[in-house]
């Protein structure tokens, strides 16, 4: 009687710490290339633009089954290169004498979103070698510029000078998220992560003259990231 009272107390504890073990609640960072579509930060057509690093840490916790509610906060690097004077050659002097001919800064970001795991891991089984997951969400960024801008000009015909400035802008945005994670079953996981962030203005960059296909302002991650799980 002793033996299986014991048996039933062992099994009743078991249960809560294996549904613990597969908690997907996490932390994540991420370290990666990214690139900025901007009025004055490329030559897109002829995919010419420049790369620089950004970061992020988030925190997810499960929400369901298939479904995880995600924090994700961090920056990005930004540099227009010597794109600027190219892309307004043929444009309208005057019309951007406010705007930035070139920049080099940062973009902060601050978005949630719910994440959806196509092939989760179920209690007590054993799990896929590689998980999958994709959300969207909504956002705020804070890009930090120092600006190159058009000085006044009195002639069309003057040489085009430019100052220094220091300047900044507020949006909000829309992430769309897509990676891979292994599955150790362990404390810790890798994985490779994409981030297409679509801002809600043109002034991502200090510059407002929408020459581009898309007039809003995107950015794009490419991220290897380390998760930490919680619980297990």
């Amino acid at each position: 009687m002793n033996k299986i009272l014991g048996v039933i107390i062992f099994l009743y504890a078991a249960v809560p710490f294996a549904q613990a073990q597969y908690s997907r609640d996490n932390f994540t960072v991420a370290v990666g290339p990214a690139m900025l579509y901007g009025d004055n930060a490329g030559r897109y057509k002829e995919f010419r633009f420049e790369v620089s690093p950004a970061f992020s840490i988030s925190y997810s916790r499960e929400m369901a089954a298939e479904w995880d509610f995600r924090a994700t906060a961090g920056a990005q690097f930004m540099d227009a290169g010597d794109y600027g004077l190219r892309n307004f050659g043929n444009t309208n002097r005057s019309a951007f004498e406010d705007q930035a001919i070139h920049f080099t800064g940062q973009a902060f970001f601050l978005d949630l979103m719910p994440v959806y795991q196509f092939n989760p891991t179920p209690p007590g089984y054993v799990g896929y070698a590689i998980n999958y997951y994709a959300g969207m969400g909504l956002g705020f960024l804070y890009s930090s510029r120092t600006e190159e801008v058009p000085l006044p000009r009195e002639r069309a015909s003057e040489p085009l000078l430019l100052r220094e400035v220091e300047n900044s802008s507020t949006t909000l945005y829309i992430p769309i998220r897509a990676g891979l994670s292994t599955n150790l079953e362990g404390l810790w996981d890798i994985g490779v992560e994409g981030t297409f962030i679509t801002a809600t203005s043109s002034n991502v960059d200090g510059n407002r003259i929408k020459n581009k296909l898309i007039p809003l302002d995107m950015m794009l991650q490419m991220q290897v990231t380390i998760k930490r799980y919680l619980g297990r």
